[in-house]
């Protein structure tokens, strides 16, 4: 029964980590996209995860006037069209009042998706005085499945890898574990969930730095793992 516990909750962070490595790698591969003009600080933009062949889905940002009077702003967006070379571009011009905030967004599909595994997007901000010019970029990697679409298909694989991260967990507990390994399992379930947070959030930075003390983390653990079969 240890043994089926710990391959449940093993199942459920490596769908983690699988979610969090592809959203990162993703996020990772529209960093120097459409990157020409550069930016003196940082756009808020959301992508989500995945994108299947079902249905499109939205990139989307938010820009607020945080100044005392009113102004006119100039909002860049350029997506991949099939290919990082062939890219789609539209730019928007409009007012914004003092205190008042606008999110737009923008629709891709799996056709926009470069080498047929990522759709990238990237928003630029341009400058208005006083305001400085701000830009970000992200991107969404493509499943090549027609029955979900990619919203479905993230909720499915976070629910399936909290249910089992939490079911085998629990059992691993009821068995009894060593102090220090129930720690160490402690501690990927909360790493993967940070990383996915993370993704979810566009919190790249830290999701990358989840992914890699996660991975560490689970080499450490196999590692234990196989010293105590090669004991016993």
């Amino acid at each position: 029964m240890k043994r089926a516990a710990f391959f449940l909750f093993s199942a459920g962070i490596l769908l983690a980590f699988l979610f969090n490595l592809l959203s990162v790698w993703a996020n990772a591969e529209a960093l120097s996209f459409d990157s020409e003009l550069k930016a003196e600080g940082p756009l808020k933009i959301v992508c989500p995860p995945f994108i299947t062949l079902a249905a499109p889905t939205e990139i989307s940002t938010w820009v607020k006037n945080s100044g005392q009077d009113a102004v006119r702003r100039t909002l860049r967006f350029t997506a991949t069209q099939g290919s990082v070379l062939y890219t789609r571009r539209e730019e928007t011009i409009f007012d914004l009042q003092p205190g008042e905030a606008r999110r737009f967004t923008w629709q891709v599909s799996a056709s926009d998706a470069a080498w047929r595994r990522f759709v990238m997007g990237r928003a630029y901000l341009f400058r208005a005085y006083p305001d400085s010019s701000q830009s970000s970029a992200c991107g969404i990697f493509l499943i090549p499945i027609s029955f979900l679409p990619g919203e479905g298909l993230s909720a499915l694989w976070l629910i399936l890898s909290a249910a089992l991260t939490a079911w085998g967990g629990w059992r691993l507990h009821q068995r009894g574990l060593p102090a220090d390994r129930e720690g160490a399992f402690s501690a990927l379930a909360a790493l993967s969930a940070l990383g996915i947070l993370s993704s979810l959030m566009g919190w790249f930075a830290l999701a990358a730095f989840s992914l890699l003390a996660n991975f560490l983390l689970i080499l450490i653990v196999l590692g234990r793992r196989l010293q105590g079969v090669d004991r016993g």
